[in-house]
């Protein structure tokens, strides 16, 4: 395992009652403590602190993202049935929807199995990093 996944997501979630500054402090140290991870997974990865999110940005396109205590992926047509299919397997849907945009879904949450296994995190950091260039590209 390379991450602690369950733990330092849940102690991301905000209580009620929680101000909002402590939960975005709880996801800048969650970002921070991933991006180790993300770097020696895929290479130069950048953190840009957003004010509801952190970002992860790999060659400067924005792939990655924690928000809510929770690491998310950019998808497209190219990646979104592998988190379809465990949706399906788990019941869970935890994701962020673009019902401006044809394509629906911008990014998602990853699973937690993916932060278990190097190149498990690999495989779907780099198809998120492919999705958000295919994103970059179409946007023009």
């Amino acid at each position: 395992m390379i991450f602690s996944s369950n733990s330092e997501f849940s102690a991301g979630r905000r209580s009620q009652g929680e101000s909002s500054s402590s939960e975005d402090l709880q996801q800048t140290r969650i970002a921070h403590a991933l991006l180790p991870l993300l770097r020696a997974a895929l290479g130069r990865v950048d953190l840009c602190e957003m004010t509801d999110a952190c970002g992860f940005y790999l060659d400067g396109v924005l792939f990655g993202l924690v928000s809510g205590g929770q690491l998310h992926f950019r998808v497209d047509a190219g990646n979104r049935a592998d988190y379809d299919a465990w949706e399906r397997e788990t019941a869970s849907q935890d994701f962020f929807a673009a019902p401006q945009t044809t394509g629906g879904l911008k990014f998602r949450g990853v699973p937690p199995f993916v932060l278990d296994d190097e190149a498990v995190l690999v495989t779907w950091g780099r198809k998120a990093f492919e999705a958000a260039k295919r994103a970059r590209q179409a946007a023009g």
